[in-house]
């Protein structure tokens, strides 16, 4: 649960998402000079290494997957820790020497001179094992390497989000959370929002959309999914006290429009629209969700 307060609105602003996917765009993981065997982690820990802002780190990057250093320093702040991003920088430089926190770099494939402007972070393997230790469940599956850049864009895009929702309404979240009727899944009711937000009076699935390969014929099959599911909501493996609204987070107003395009014969559930670009330049827009 995170309250309000605290929240600094960038003062910068963009013309092209950060969060947007570029043709030949790829990602890395930037590995630490040397292995950290579990007996210097051991020493580490019994000599305090990790403090209670590290492991608040590690839990807040455990729950959004994959994340910015300005995404993380926000959540810090929603929570009401006053940490600046020079802060959250030093925290994960120290963390990610001794892999408690991977680093993924976003590249050109064509040519990686052509890096990103920013990096992502999540979990490392022994940031894995102190969640663990603490009986948290790491959310994240699979190797990094192997996942689609589209799919760690995503993340990111919907972080964006969910950070300025939590900015004016106190409320919770999930991301890559299943959704289902297990008595119907074979007939579509059945889908992975890229997150659920619930504050005190509405619940949200978040559907983030990019321009990549195939887009429109995945949204399409989505909207099918999530129109099921939503008019399913009283018999869902999750509980909700009234019927979710569905917010499709697109890379631009013009990625808007295309979308609205598949969307119009869904008129029984209530989706609203927006994208990256308004949200990093005025994170006011989600009032109007």
């Amino acid at each position: 649960m995170f309250e309000n307060n605290y929240f600094n609105t960038q003062e910068n602003t963009t013309a092209k998402s950060p969060f947007s996917v570029y043709a030949e765009e790829n990602h890395k993981l930037i590995l630490p000079e040397k292995r950290t065997s579990l007996d210097e982690i051991d020493f580490l820990l019994d000599k305090g290494y990790i403090g209670e802002n590290e492991k608040l780190l590690l839990i807040i990057t455990n729950n959004m997957c994959f994340a910015t250093s300005r995404q993380l320093t926000q959540m810090f702040n929603l929570a009401g820790f006053n940490i600046d991003q020079a802060k959250t920088q030093s925290m994960l430089k120290k963390l990610k020497t001794k892999s408690f926190i991977k680093q993924v770099e976003f590249y050109n494939q064509s040519n990686e001179s052509m890096k990103s402007s920013f990096r992502a972070y999540t979990l490392g393997q022994h940031g894995v094992g102190i969640l663990y230790a603490s009986q948290i469940k790491p959310k994240l599956q699979g190797y990094i390497n192997a996942m689609s850049t589209s799919t760690i864009k995503k993340t990111l895009a919907v972080n964006q989000l969910i950070i300025a929702m939590l900015e004016y309404h106190s409320g919770s979240f999930e991301t890559h959370s299943v959704v289902l009727n297990k008595d119907r899944t074979e007939d579509g009711f059945i889908i992975r929002p890229n997150a659920i937000v619930k504050n005190e009076n509405e619940a949200y699935f978040v559907d983030c959309i990019r321009r990549d390969d195939g887009w429109k014929e995945e949204f399409a099959d989505r909207l099918s999914r999530y129109n099921k599911v939503i008019n399913d909501y009283d018999s869902l493996n999750y509980k909700f006290s009234k019927k979710p609204k569905l917010i499709v987070l697109a890379e631009d107003s013009k990625h808007c429009d295309e979308a609205k395009e598949f969307t119009y014969s869904y008129s029984d559930i209530e989706i609203s629209y927006i994208d990256d670009i308004s949200i990093y330049n005025n994170p006011q827009t989600v009032k109007f969700l």
